[in-house]
């Protein structure tokens, strides 16, 4: 029994850090029955009004569901939606039962997470790069509110797992997989594109650099499956882009070093700055063939993000697992046990101190 236990321990762990958040966000959720973001307000409209104009009877109606993806009135992608759909059909229309939904992209955010780190390095760094994303105060509070920013950062993370685990789109299978799952990303938000440029540009010049045309053949086809999954929503393409292009182009007099600031001032701790580091130095020092994928995921988007006149805070967020992933992959390449544990140890303590004091003793203020 010991035994088992032993050989499972990283598994029955990781297990008990999701039980934990969603306990949390149960409890979390039950307190504060209201909705506490404009953007909720926004997102609950949408769906109620989506779930009040169809019969009850219908409810289960594929048929009926697939058209709300493609109404023209629809002014974003549906994904979120229809899975809250399915969920309220269920439990009932009540403000708790929509914020539970983010509580099922936690999950997926925390598996994807653990599986990339522990295939850069071993089951330890994929470990603590959950335990070191998931206590990243953005992360959980966002986990208990309605709203898409959880629901995105779960599907990048989840589109770079797919891209990794492609093998530089050496593997058919895995290259299906993965344009299924981008498609997904993109019925989730739009802006799931914009972190994954980076690693899509760095894997495509290494494709045609290399002269692979089994890869490229394979690159092919995962570009054809994301676009036969996210032609639910995007086709026509045209009236799909208009809308983008007026939502990135309000007006904004922050500056072009915007997201450089928050994510030092306010995302990330300097103490998460500095795991960061380290792991970037032994990520670097390892020339991991991965490394670029994880670099470029971080880059591109803040890049990216600060070519738009609109910004805003929570914008941002979809790279914090990169830097959890980053952290933990310096961790766990330290050569000394004590020094590792005593990382371990103060990540922990900080973590639940902040943890507690965020969620239960004080007001939240948002992202």
């Amino acid at each position: 029994m010991i035994s088992k236990i032993k050989k499972h321990k990283y598994r029955l762990l990781l297990l008990a850090i999701i039980i934990f958040h969603l306990i949390s966000n149960i409890l979390w959720i039950n307190t504060n029955t209201y909705p506490s973001l404009a953007e909720e307000i926004g997102h609950i409209g949408s769906i109620t009004d989506l779930y009040t104009n169809l019969e009850y009877s219908n409810i289960y109606d594929l048929i009926t569901i697939f058209k709300t993806f493609t109404h023209p009135k629809a002014d974003k992608p549906r994904l979120f939606h229809f899975i809250s759909f399915v969920l309220i059909g269920i439990m009932g229309l009540k403000y708790n039962v929509y914020a539970m939904t983010n509580s099922l992209f936690l999950i997926l955010l925390l598996l994807a997470t653990y599986t990339i780190g522990k295939h850069l390095k071993n089951r330890e760094t994929g470990l603590m790069a959950v335990v070191i994303l998931s206590f990243y105060p953005a992360i959980y509070i966002y986990s208990r509110s309605y709203n898409l920013i959880l629901p995105t950062t779960a599907m990048v993370t989840c589109s770079i797992l797919a891209l990794i685990k492609s093998n530089f789109f050496s593997k058919r299978y895995n290259s299906i997989i993965c344009g299924i799952i981008l498609g997904l990303g993109l019925l989730t938000k739009q802006s799931v594109l914009i972190f994954i440029s980076g690693p899509l540009f760095y894997l495509t010049y290494t494709i045609i650099k290399n002269k692979n045309k089994a890869n490229l053949n394979n690159f092919i086809i995962c570009f054809i499956f994301t676009v036969l999954v996210a032609s639910v929503y995007y086709y026509p393409l045209e009236s799909r882009i208009k809308d983008l292009i007026k939502l990135s182009t309000l007006p904004d007099n922050r500056p072009i070093s915007f997201y450089l600031s928050i994510l030092y001032n306010s995302l990330l701790s300097y103490y998460s700055i500095l795991l960061t580091m380290l792991g970037l130095f032994y990520l670097l020092k390892q020339k991991h063939k991965e490394r670029y994928i994880l670099i470029s995921w971080i880059i591109f988007s803040i890049i990216i993000l600060s070519i738009p006149t609109t910004k805003r805070d929570r914008y941002i967020i979809p790279i914090i697992p990169a830097f959890a992933i980053i952290s933990a992959y310096g961790i766990t390449e330290l050569k000394y046990r004590k020094l590792k544990i005593l990382i371990w140890i103060i990540t922990l303590y900080f973590g639940l101190l902040y943890f507690f004091k965020i969620s239960f003793l004080e007001n939240i203020k948002k992202y």
